[in-house]
């Protein structure tokens, strides 16, 4: 085969590729019913490629659109005025960053006229025993140290069924983004 009908052969499989997620998106966008495990079964051959291309894409939409997401999803209630959303007494203003199990968010405390970093465990988790077990031993942990360099727990609470961590805000930028930039510490 030469090269020519090799490109060939990847740009079908790529085209290919795009046009079930394509699919698969508007069908999901109708509202249609319709289960990633029936996509990954109708197309097998391609099924590994879908699910990372799907995770990705996820991933995408939720860093783009994720405050509405969790309005949508009931974590978060909608705020009002300039605020994005609110937990609690916790008036939500952005996403901070998101790892496996949370998701970190800059908030204001207007009662005590403060900013926090408010995390709060993943929707898709918040049904699960032991992924809350979890962020509920991190967060006793985190509140148990006292450090000048690590950040002060202010509270630990559930709100509409989600737990949350408040903690010391601190401007900047985070440690992956600081060990990029200077190298390893």
């Amino acid at each position: 085969m030469d090269s020519r009908t090799t490109h060939r052969a990847e740009d079908d499989h790529y085209e290919r590729i795009g046009r079930v997620l394509n699919d698969f998106r508007e069908r999901h966008a109708r509202g249609e019913s319709v289960s990633e495990q029936v996509l990954f079964a109708a197309h097998p051959d391609i099924a590994d490629e879908l699910r990372e291309n799907l995770a990705l894409l996820g991933d995408l939409a939720f860093m783009g659109d994720g405050i509405r997401h969790l309005v949508q999803s009931g974590t978060l209630r909608r705020g009002t005025g300039p605020v994005a959303a609110a937990l609690g007494s916790y008036q939500i203003e952005r996403i901070i960053g998101r790892g496996g199990m949370g998701i970190v968010l800059e908030a204001e405390e207007p009662a005590l006229e403060r900013r926090v970093a408010v995390k709060i465990l993943r929707p898709e988790y918040a049904a699960d025993p032991s992924a809350r077990r979890r962020f509920e031993v991190e967060a006793k942990a985190a509140a148990a140290v006292r450090h000048p360099n690590i950040v002060a727990v202010h509270a630990v609470g559930e709100e509409r069924g989600v737990p949350y961590v408040a903690m010391e805000y601190v401007p900047g930028t985070n440690l992956a983004e600081f060990i990029r930039a200077h190298g390893p510490l």
